[in-house]
């Protein structure tokens, strides 16, 4: 029992020595580092006598640790924890032999001034540095000195948008910071030629004329059409610019073989049907009597000659040729077979006559057009040419009977207004186009339309007179029947129609004429990026053909108006 008492009391006297001897251990090693530290720092290794007098204080927390803490962070420049440490010092010892270099180190410290390190990106950039009454300038990246305080920092540079940025800055602080700026957008416009081109910007389906705000950098365009080559294509938008493409398609001519096979069948079908007019005039067989038998002829000569006038096209033709070069040969067949029909009728009248001389030009203007087809211009000024002289013809047409001293040439009234339409025409090629292209055929439609347009109205307004004036002398139910679609026959009233009398002609040729300048005006921005003319949809005097109750057709004066709907 005495034994057991005697161990219980040992073991309690160990348990009440271990802190005391745990205490004396830490304290030894906190001091066998503090004064490693000592040694370090007398040899110039600041850094790892920070380390030995950290490890010190964790052990055994002492002011003299926290002196030479503050100590070896001032000579490393952590001036902000050198501080801290300093005053941590004075406030446990204020009247150490140590507490008055303390305070002058405190107060070196406070006359330091803080760091404020700057990077950018980009580069170059302008800095200005407002606060605590002072003002700095200068270029970023760098660094600035500045006492503590607030200061508001603005970075700036050229075609990029400002930063601005408001920092608290404490003593002797290194306070790194970092700006991005922003590019400010530039504008991307791309025009494209031709104007209906599938356009793609950065590999995206783009819109069609192309102006967009975007931002600064390189941007690849991809266009395509057809008729016309793909392009590929890069360029740069800088920051705060506009940056204007102008982006061209060459265009790649499509093959004109079919249209010069077409023109042939076309000449050969009309050929054919006036050499069977003509054999049966021979014959006294009067085919342009409207009947199923005259009608089932001319048409089965009309698709013989076309047959036949394909299959001679079709030898003639080369298996390829430029669509300009087609058109232009047959421009050269179609006005070589007018000028020789023309011809032939002012010599000798007569079918027959005409005929001959109608084969013989269509085989001279083909063989013009084949051997001087390297010379011919873009299409759309042939097919200028080529309405140009057939305004010109149908001009001779009504000339005839618009003035008297055409009625015994009438021939040569046509054949000269043909070959005057033809000279206006290649003056007009020339000059038109505001490239080496011309005019577009599209836009060379739309103006023979309106030609036609004003020559319809002309007749018209030749006839409107003669419907009223004989509409006083007509009951009111004849006048009804006359100009209703729905009435009666027209014939009851035979001068309320189209007669080619003087003044309906002449007032269908000033009608043409200003058919055509209202077209070309109407039509001059069409072949570029720009706008139709808001008047091209004022409505216009047309025809519209009507049925009346007897079954006759018969064309009613209306308007129209060309748009998109």
């Amino acid at each position: 029992m005495k034994f057991a008492i005697a161990i219980a009391l040992c073991a309690w006297l160990m348990s009440l020595q271990t802190p005391c001897a745990f205490a004396a251990d830490a304290r030894e090693e906190a001091r066998n580092h503090y004064e490693t530290g000592l040694g370090l720092f007398d040899h110039g290794d600041r850094e790892q006598a920070l380390v030995e007098f950290k490890l010190a204080y964790e052990l055994f927390p002492n002011n003299d640790v926290v002196f030479m803490l503050a100590q070896c962070e001032y000579h490393l420049g952590k001036l902000k924890e050198a501080r801290a440490h300093y005053e941590t010092f004075l406030n446990s010892d204020p009247k150490s032999t140590l507490a008055e270099n303390a305070r002058l180190r405190i107060a070196a410290i406070d006359r330091r001034p803080s760091v404020l390190v700057i990077n950018t990106v980009p580069s170059d950039v302008s800095v200005k540095i407002e606060g605590q009454g002072h003002s700095y300038e200068g270029q970023a990246p760098n660094e600035f000195l500045v006492p503590k305080g607030r200061y508001r920092i603005t970075v700036t540079r050229p075609n990029f948008q400002a930063q601005v940025r408001d920092v608290n800055v404490g003593i002797a602080e290194t306070l790194p910071m970092f700006f991005k700026l922003d590019p400010v957008p530039g504008r991307l416009i791309i025009a494209t030629d031709p104007k209906r081109t599938t356009l793609f910007v950065r590999g995206m389906r783009a819109e069609n004329p192309y102006n967009q705000r975007v931002e600064p950098g390189l941007y690849e365009i991809y266009a395509e059409a057809d008729n016309h080559e793909s392009r590929r294509d890069t360029v740069e938008v800088r920051a705060g610019q506009d940056t204007v493409v102008d982006f061209r398609l060459r265009y790649v001519q499509r093959s004109g073989r079919p249209d010069l096979i077409t023109a042939w069948g076309l000449l050969g079908a009309v050929g054919s049907v006036a050499l069977v007019m003509d054999l049966a005039a021979d014959r006294s067989v009067d085919v342009g009597q409207p009947n199923p038998a005259s009608l089932s002829l001319l048409a089965a000569a009309a698709g013989a000659g076309a047959v036949a006038g394909g299959l001679l096209g079709s030898r003639l033709a080369p298996s390829y040729i430029p669509d300009n070069r087609s058109m232009y040969r047959i421009g050269w067949m179609t006005m070589g077979t007018l000028e020789g029909t023309l011809a032939a009728l002012s010599v000798r009248p007569g079918l027959t006559s005409g005929l001959a001389g109608g084969a013989a030009g269509l085989v001279v203007g083909s063989s013009l057009g084949a051997l001087t087809d390297s010379f011919a211009p873009s299409y759309g000024r042939v097919t200028l040419i080529q309405s140009l002289a057939a305004m010109g013809g149908l001009a001779g047409v009504l000339a005839v009977p618009a003035f008297d001293f055409a009625h015994d040439h009438s021939e040569l009234v046509a054949l000269a207004g043909l070959n005057v339409g033809l000279l206006v025409g290649i003056a007009g090629a020339v000059r038109a186009g505001r490239d080496d292209r011309g005019p577009s055929w599209q836009r060379v439609v739309l103006v023979d339309l309106t030609v036609a347009a004003g020559v319809f109205a002309g007749a018209v307004a030749g006839t409107i007179p003669n419907c009223t004036k004989d509409s006083k002398k007509a009951p009111p139910s004849t006048l009804a029947t006359t100009m209703m679609p729905n009435g009666s026959d027209t014939s009851d009233n035979p001068s309320c129609s189209f007669e080619d009398t003087p003044t309906t002609t002449k007032l269908a040729l000033i009608g043409g004429g200003l058919g055509f300048a209202a077209g070309w005006f109407l039509t001059a921005g069409m072949d570029q990026n720009v706008k139709p003319s808001a008047a091209s949809i004022v409505p216009t005097i047309s025809a519209m053909p009507t049925q009346n109750a007897n079954g006759r057709w018969s064309l009613t004066p209306a308007l129209s108006a060309q748009g998109r709907f």
